[in-house]
């Protein structure tokens, strides 16, 4: 009989440590601490970036943002597809679901979603070498690619009902990369994608190009477990300060901002084909002025690409020459006494965008937009930019940021403005499109070197030195 009690309290004892454990597991997975945010996410550029070198994604840093504010710490893992999001949201296994597109209709009392914040479109490219899309039915005559994505699934089969016919479509679902290089090895006609991703995308795959917008657009939202009421309100109440604040529009200028409006197949080319060609005779300055006055060397190249595209004699006709198109005044404040020698243009050009820099430090202006600023200066001149600061504190937009400036700029064209002003007339455009431009090729240069693109082997030995006060 002792045995036999023995027994029974052994028996009860692993019961209640099974019971310990079992709970232990459930609490860890389906309980919210409350100090941390489980983050599910599909995998793209907006939610991890590799090729933008302003920072690790978009949504990435409203994350932090959100996280921020809330005292929380956040974790992040991938998921393959929507389906399995979902599906870890409703058993509590996560507590949040980005990179999502609108999927309201699907009723779960379990699952929220959040406003929509960032606005996008489909679209149908080709390949350069192949006919675009003449007429929608097109499409059923050729092979489609198509992203593993349920929003794509979607489109696909309305557009399929809509005219008739079946549409021969192959999904990908590894990297979008894989999509574009499908499509520009001429193995399909057309690929079906959006235009966010397009754009970032694109300059890497150039004989891809865009051939039909749908007329109905989509919104990006979040989507979180209702299962933790607290966490509920918590990302409520964020989004409806959120979505329309001058933080998340900077946000947005800062990864999308600088991408042009019509893309220049040709320009892109003739990028592609300096850096193979012409670059490599210029690398050792680039790499000497950058290490000497503290600046990423592949901004140092897109500088002189947009000033000069590597035209040592370049002269423009208010008379700034060299690589780096320096002014004579300019040219002799910095000791330099031939502005077309090379190596003396790459010098001085980045010691004067150094001292631009340090300059605009003493204003208060910051990351980012410190830069930016320098070159928008380095375009029109330091007191031009005081003018544009001062005319966006009278007007009540962020002088200390370029989203702010690059509203203001343009607007010391015009005699209204410009005749309130220190400097007088500014051309303003100019610089705005200065920056933009020199945004939009270090971004591409990035990408090449994130790619491994064969012409990145002449910019493999940039990455190596990192400016210690680099925005990251």
């Amino acid at each position: 009989m002792p045995e036999k009690r023995q027994q029974i309290f052994l028996f009860f004892l692993i019961f209640l440590q099974l019971i310990f454990i079992f709970g232990h597991i459930y609490c860890k997975l389906y309980y919210w601490s409350g100090e941390t945010l489980r983050v599910i996410f599909l995998d793209c550029e907006r939610v991890r970036s590799r090729l933008s070198p302003y920072g690790p994604g978009l949504e990435r840093e409203i994350v932090d943002i959100f996280c921020r504010q809330n005292n929380l710490k956040a974790t992040w893992s991938k998921v393959k597809n929507l389906h399995e999001g979902l599906q870890k949201l409703r058993l509590g296994l996560a507590d949040l679901f980005i990179g999502l597109t609108t999927m309201d209709e699907l009723e779960d009392d379990r699952v929220k979603f959040g406003p929509g914040y960032l606005k996008n479109n489909f679209i149908i490219v080709h390949n350069r070498f192949r006919f675009p899309l003449r007429r929608p039915d097109e499409v059923c005559e050729a092979l489609i690619l198509v992203p593993e994505n349920e929003i794509f699934r979607r489109k696909l089969n309305i557009y399929q009902n809509q005219i008739s016919c079946f549409i021969k479509s192959k999904f990908f679902s590894a990297q979008i990369r894989l999509l574009y290089k499908t499509l520009t090895e001429n193995k399909a006609r057309f690929a079906l994608t959006d235009e966010i991703n397009f754009k970032s995308w694109h300059p890497f795959f150039i004989d891809v190009l865009h051939t039909y917008t749908f007329d109905d657009s989509f919104q990006y939202k979040w989507c979180w477990s209702t299962r933790y009421t607290k966490l509920d309100k918590m990302l409520t109440d964020f989004w409806d300060n959120f979505a329309g604040s001058s933080e998340f529009l900077y946000l947005k200028e800062k990864y999308y901002g600088f991408f042009p409006s019509r893309i220049d197949y040709y320009e892109l080319r003739h990028l592609l084909d300096i850096v193979e060609w012409v670059l490599p005779e210029y690398d050792q300055y680039i790499l000497e002025a950058a290490r000497m006055y503290n600046i990423d060397p592949l901004l140092l190249v897109a500088m002189i690409y947009q000033e000069s595209h590597f035209n040592p004699r370049a002269k423009s006709k208010t008379g700034v020459q060299g690589l780096l198109q320096l002014s004579l005044s300019t040219a002799n404040y910095l000791g330099i006494s031939n502005r077309i020698d090379p190596e003396q243009s790459i010098l001085g050009g980045a010691r004067y965008v150094r001292f631009l820099v340090d300059k605009i430090k003493t204003k208060g202006v910051t990351g980012w937009d410190r830069w930016f600023f320098a070159l928008a200066a380095y375009n029109q001149g330091l007191g031009h930019l005081y003018d544009a600061m001062d005319l966006a504190r009278r007007l009540k937009k962020n002088h200390l940021k370029w989203m702010g400036l690059k509203e203001v700029f343009p607007l010391l064209s015009y005699k209204k403005y410009y005749q309130t002003v220190k400097r007088g007339y500014c051309r303003g455009f100019e610089a705005l499109d200065f920056v933009q431009s020199i945004r939009y090729y270090y971004y591409i240069l990035h990408g090449l070197v994130v790619l491994a693109r064969p012409e990145a082997k002449h910019l493999a030995h940039f990455p190596g030195f990192v400016p210690p006060d680099w925005p990251d």
